[in-house]
């Protein structure tokens, strides 16, 4: 009452106004960085969550399709022996010395070589044999080459059950599949981001109104 008397007398009303004007939005201020820094505190346990599974699926470098191929290399790992002896088999019955695929087909296409001169009709069958005689010398090719990478390397077969078996952990942990598990990544990269930006406007509003 007394305060108020003086203030009109002394033709502060208008100041007085003013500062408590201040005051008023300097505490909403106040109060609204104090939740801010609460808000903060309990989202750091978040945060280090986040980081550690943000740098866990990093580092494992998950790629789409490379389980189920660890799983066909595995599988002809561990059977290269049987796999060895019956392409062998495959490449010899295709380019053998003598009675192959590859043989019998040169027979046949030169038989059929001999009656174009009096049936030109039959040129169209000695060209396909011609060229099933170029394919079957491919396959066989290419089956020699396949041969010659296969092996029964046990260091190897432990390191693709290595990776697998870190692939379907992290799947246990973060989704179904590779492809869920780089969505999880994505995720919480974009999630880190996110608390990143909010310390930044923290700061900011802490150097604006600073208490």
């Amino acid at each position: 009452m007394h305060a108020s008397i003086l203030d009109r007398f002394g033709d502060l009303a208008g100041e007085v106004h003013d500062y408590r004007a201040a005051y008023a939005a300097h505490a909403a201020a106040a109060a609204d960085l104090e939740e801010a820094r609460k808000r903060l505190h309990e989202s750091e346990q978040r945060l280090d969550f986040l980081t550690f599974q943000y740098r866990e699926l990093k580092e494992a470098a998950l790629k789409v399709g490379e389980e189920e191929a660890l799983i066909a290399e595995k599988e002809r790992s561990k059977h290269a022996v049987v796999l060895e002896e019956k392409m062998r088999e495959a490449e010899s019955l295709l380019l053998g010395v003598s009675g192959s695929a590859s043989s019998n087909v040169r027979r046949a296409r030169e038989r059929i070589s001999q009656c174009e001169h009096f049936d030109p009709s039959v040129t169209p069958w000695k060209e396909t044999l011609a060229r099933c005689e170029i394919e079957l010398a491919e396959v066989a090719r290419d089956l020699s080459r396949h041969v010659d990478k296969l092996g029964a390397d046990p260091l190897r077969l432990e390191q693709i059950e290595e990776r697998l078996h870190q692939i379907r952990g992290l799947k246990r942990k973060y989704g179904e599949s590779i492809e869920a598990c780089l969505e999880k990544l994505q995720s919480c990269e974009q999630e880190i981001v996110a608390f990143e930006r909010r310390d930044e406007m923290l700061f900011l509003f802490h150097d604006v109104f600073k208490v």
